[in-house]
């Protein structure tokens, strides 16, 4: 199988986006509530270069406002060329060294109580 057999296929506009915001919708698969939901969940997606799909599992709203999930958030980093490195990964804390594309460097810790 070629590269190209593998290439993410979704709605190319928006009467297609419609349709499967509909179908995502009433499957009820993503725990999206309804069509327009879905259809601006896989819109704001577009916007950081997502698939629809991707989209839905990733994008939550969160009081109104759109939230990306943190293993997406981690992913879109390291497709911009972002480095990540797990110093500490355990049921109790986390540390994550991350490296953006400029060089800059920054250090996440988190805890159980966090």
């Amino acid at each position: 199988m070629s590269d190209n057999a593998l290439a993410v296929i979704g709605p190319t506009n928006m009467n297609e986006l419609a349709l499967f915001a509909k179908t995502a919708a009433e499957s009820r698969f993503f725990g999206v509530e309804n069509q327009q939901q879905a259809m601006m969940i896989a819109m704001s997606g577009r916007d950081l270069g997502l698939s629809a799909t991707q989209s839905l599992r990733s994008i939550n709203v969160i009081q109104g406002k759109v939230e990306v999930a943190a293993d997406m958030q981690l992913a879109l980093f390291k497709r911009a060329g972002g480095r990540a490195v797990w110093r500490t990964l355990t049921a109790e804390s986390a540390v994550l060294d991350l490296v953006h594309p400029n060089g800059d460097t920054h250090t996440e810790s988190f805890t159980m109580a966090d």
